[in-house]
């Protein structure tokens, strides 16, 4: 039977051990069933990210043509979406249009939280 740990220092002193002075927790173990599932859960492995959302719907958001020369590199930490360019003619339409692009990603499935749209060379 466990007890807690003051309790388990009073016991050894009565019995005339040495205490246990480390101050970790005693827990009970886990399955690892429950754990890769909070794993899975916590790091949301397997699920769709806004990323996958936003490829799919690409063609949509920014137009077939743009489409062509352009795509999403990544959504940094203040929400916003870094879009790379290839073409300089494209990224000045896009420029353009980069509120009306932020305001679709924003209609997009999970992706409610972009702010902004910032174009790169690439």
């Amino acid at each position: 039977m466990k007890f807690e740990r003051h309790v388990e220092n009073l016991i050894a002193a009565l019995r005339g051990l040495p205490e246990d002075p480390s101050r970790s927790i005693l827990r009970e173990p886990r399955s690892s069933d429950r754990l890769v599932e909070e794993v899975l859960e916590s790091y949301r492995l397997g699920a769709k990210t806004p990323e996958d959302t936003i490829m799919e719907n690409w063609p949509d958001v920014v137009g077939a043509a743009n489409a062509e020369y352009s795509r999403l590199m990544r959504i940094d930490e203040r929400n916003r979406v870094i879009v790379g360019v290839s073409n300089p003619i494209v990224r000045q339409e896009l420029f353009f249009h980069r509120i009306e692009i932020a305001g679709r990603l924003r209609r997009l499935p999970g992706c409610s939280r972009i702010r902004a749209v910032i174009l790169r060379a690439g």
